[in-house]
């Protein structure tokens, strides 16, 4: 494996940096069924670790600038035996491990068998390397390679190339130019347009002061059946509106229910940048996601009247290049005041602070219909796959939603004693009575 290195980019950086404040790890979580051995993992890993550079990497500080370089060890793989129902807390914890930055690498799994041929695995990977669409690669990766040597088969995968820095596939004009300035006013003219004479939300009042860093993430799931996640494609095709839209107002009217302040609510959808840039990304990790907005005002409507102003806003601010704003001219200067602040503990309190500040009231994050996945991996059965994330940075908590093998999933990620167990369960609660109506199949 041919040896390489470079810097970190300014969003690695800051994506790097921003984990000393709160763990930036998710964990892609792939249920099967099949005869798994733990030599055929290792040969999948092995096979993973060689396909992709970022998985052979550690950090090397040079001055106060940190790089990529090869010459990380092999992915770990610990085995652990749990009932079927008692895997969250495996997955909590994962997300919360952090990695040794300067030893790499920057995967690792857990198999948590379950008995009798069902299993779940469990992929961790840190957000400087990889982002949604990029895990769910990872793992359909290391499940054909595993797949095959059940079989007794040979897969060679493609070994792929170092990932490019995030920044050099944006457009040029968003760093410089009039068109840059364009889109930042537009988007902000469009932000400010909400708020103008309705008011502000208020914020909310969550339990507890304790700094980011001593968070300690938890987790609601989910997993749809088939038949509930074909009644919410079939809706979103009558209502005129995307299985993303409708998730989101659920999530939006769950919020408002619970906490009637904030009568305008804000919810935050991430985009995939693979599509949007100047360079062909294919299946190679990295971080290539940014953020869109919806602003929605509670004002009593109904679960699909919301999910298509979510819908239409997404798709407006993506026409308008929002999805630029949101990465490049709102993180870089970021970058700089973690780079000038990070080195010191107050200075990372402080700045989780802000980031808490500035964030959504309702953040989501989904890879649905941008990662198809088989169904089967030689004698490997995909039951359902989903990730889990930890807040972070994006505030108290994060729903993420995916679809693979024909079920969707929904987590939340909530972050005690910021919110209790009982606020977060009830939020979760109240987002499922809200999908009712999409979850039986229209007439």
């Amino acid at each position: 494996m041919e040896d390489w290195r470079r810097p970190l980019s300014r969003i690695e950086s800051l994506i790097w940096r921003m984990d000393r404040c709160a763990s930036l790890n998710f964990t892609t979580v792939a249920h099967v069924e099949g005869p798994l051995t733990a030599g055929a993992l290792q040969t999948g890993l092995a096979a993973l670790q060689e396909r992709h550079p970022f998985f052979r990497a550690h950090i090397e500080m040079r001055g106060r600038d940190p790089w990529f370089v090869s010459g990380a060890g092999g992915l770990p793989l610990t085995i652990e035996d749990c009932p079927e129902d008692a895997w969250l807390p495996h997955a909590s914890r994962e997300v919360q491990n952090r990695f040794d930055y300067f030893r790499g690498p920057f995967a690792r799994l857990v198999w948590l068998r379950h008995g009798e041929n069902r299993s779940r695995l469990l992929l961790t990977l840190h957000h400087s390397v990889s982002d949604g669409k990029s895990g769910a690669f990872a793992m359909d990766d290391l499940l054909s390679a595993t797949g095959a040597a059940l079989e007794g088969r040979a897969l060679t995968l493609k070994p792929l190339g170092v990932s490019p820095e995030p920044e050099s596939i944006f457009p040029p004009a968003l760093f410089s130019g009039a068109e840059g300035w364009r889109v930042l006013f537009s988007t902000f003219k469009r932000i400010i347009g909400y708020h103008w004479g309705r008011g502000f939300p208020k914020a909310y009042r969550f339990d507890g002061g304790i700094p980011a860093e001593q968070k300690a993430t938890r987790h609601f799931w989910k997993t749809f059946t088939r038949e509930e996640s074909a009644a919410l494609l079939a809706h979103a095709h009558n209502e005129n509106t995307t299985v993303n839209g409708i998730l989101a107002g659920a999530i939006m009217l769950a919020a408002a229910r619970e906490n009637p302040q904030p009568h305008l609510m804000c919810f935050g959808a991430p985009v995939d940048l693979r599509e949007k840039g100047t360079a062909s990304l294919g299946r190679a990790m990295g971080m290539y996601v940014s953020m869109c907005m919806a602003y929605a005002w509670m004002d009593g409507r109904g679960l699909f009247p919301l999910a298509r102003e979510v819908r239409d806003q997404i798709q407006e601010g993506v026409r308008n290049g929002e999805h630029f704003v949101f990465l490049p001219k709102q993180m870089i200067p970021h970058y700089h005041l973690h780079r000038w602040l990070g080195e010191a503990a107050w200075g990372r309190r402080l700045l989780s602070r802000l980031a808490l500040a500035a964030m959504p009231s309702a953040v989501g994050l989904t890879n649905i219909g941008v990662t198809p996945a088989k169904d089967r991996y030689g004698p490997l059965e995909l039951i359902s796959q989903g990730f889990v994330v930890s807040p972070g940075i994006l505030g108290h908590a994060v729903f993420s939603a995916a679809s693979a093998a024909g079920r969707i999933s929904l987590g939340l990620g909530y972050d005690p004693p910021f919110l209790t167990e009982e606020h977060a369960r009830r939020v979760f609660d109240l987002t499922l009575q809200e999908l009712a109506p999409a979850l039986n199949m229209p007439e």
